[in-house]
Parts: C-alpha cells; sequence; structure tokens
C-alpha cells in the first residue's frame, strides 16, 4: 500500500500535494493540526477549532487520496502515559477535555462533512476497539488493534524479535549509528 501520513504537529499540505497523491495513486492519512498537548476547550478556542476544521474538511475531502482523517497525535497516548502529571488538572479532567475536542467538537464535524471516510480521535489509536471504550482506552499504542508509534532505543534492533509486528505502524524511529 502507498501511503503517506501528514503528522499532526506539522501543517496542512498545499492542494497541490493532495492533487498529486490522486493523481499518483498514493493514499493519506490526514491528521488534523493537534500534537503531544493539552489544548483548551473554552468556547473561543473551539470556535476557531471548528473553522479550522470546517475549512480544511471542506477543502480536501474532494480528494480521493485522503483514506482516513485523525483528530491528533499522540494525545491519547500521552495521557494514559501520563506525560502531563498535574497537581491542579487530573487525568479525569485531561480525558473529558480530550473528549470534548476530539469526539464531540471535530468528530462531529467530520461526521457530517465526510462521513465516507473514517474519523479516529488519536494516532496511534485502536480504531473500533477505542470507539467501543467511549474513545479513551488504555493502551492506544497496542500493536494488535489499530495504528501504533514504534520508537525503541533501548532494545537490541539487530534483533528481529525487537520489533513490533502490528497491523499498522503510522510512525517509527530507531537511533543511527555514529558517524565515526
Amino acid at each position: 500500500m502507498n501511503i503517506l501520513r501528514v503528522w499532526g504537529g506539522g501543517t496542512y499540505e498545499s492542494d497541490i500535494c493532495y492533487e498529486w497523491a490522486d493523481e499518483k495513486g498514493i493514499l493519506i492519512w490526514q491528521d488534523m493540526m493537534f500534537a503531544c498537548a493539552l489544548y483548551p476547550v473554552d468556547e473561543d478556542f473551539l470556535n476557531n477549532v471548528k473553522k479550522e476544521i470546517n475549512h480544511q474538511i471542506r477543502r480536501l475531502r474532494h480528494h480521493p487520496s485522503v483514506l482516513v482523517w485523525t483528530g491528533n497525535n499522540e494525545n491519547h497516548v500521552a495521557i494514559k502515559s501520563n506525560w502531563w502529571q498535574s497537581a491542579n488538572y487530573s487525568t479525569e479532567t485531561m480525558i473529558d477535555d480530550y473528549l470534548k475536542l476530539y469526539k464531540e467538537t471535530i468528530g462531529s464535524i467530520v461526521k457530517e462533512l465526510d462521513p465516507s471516510r473514517p474519523y479516529l480521535l488519536s494516532s496511534p489509536s485502536n480504531g473500533a476497539v477505542t470507539e467501543q471504550y467511549g474513545g479513551m482506552d488504555d493502551n492506544p499504542n497496542s500493536e494488535f488493534y489499530g495504528d501504533v508509534h514504534f520508537y525503541s532505543e533501548t532494545k537490541n534492533l539487530w534483533k528481529d524479535f525487537s520489533y513490533m509486528i502490528p497491523r499498522c505502524a503510522t510512525e517509527y524511529g530507531v537511533q543511527s549509528l555514529p558517524l565515526k
């Protein structure tokens, strides 16, 4: 399968990128531009998000190259892995805010404007399994479901058994050997 992921920590690509992908038969995994952070869910911010998502879905939905929409990069796994421990911002509140932004706000817009494509709240995600848990399961990076992100700086990567065998790896990386 030929697929490129437009990563949520980057930028929405220009129209020419999607036109090229359509022409060449390259599929696009399209993240929304939210990554590795907690975002506010106040009215002003959500109104701004609604405008952005409306614009991008309307702009890109006619491209056959777009395979899937994704709400964010790694915010689900970050909450479940305690990246942002805080005495004044509980995990429960983080989850509530996460679901308000990615499920209720972005998800409802995507499903309304482009019901023909799947929408995942996050990458990595367990896909349908995550949905069964209301949008927040315990291990969104499971190699048995959905997509995974694989980074393993501490394992002996000369051995094949060191690598996951996931259904879909949407992000991966390893340490390189020194130049000298």
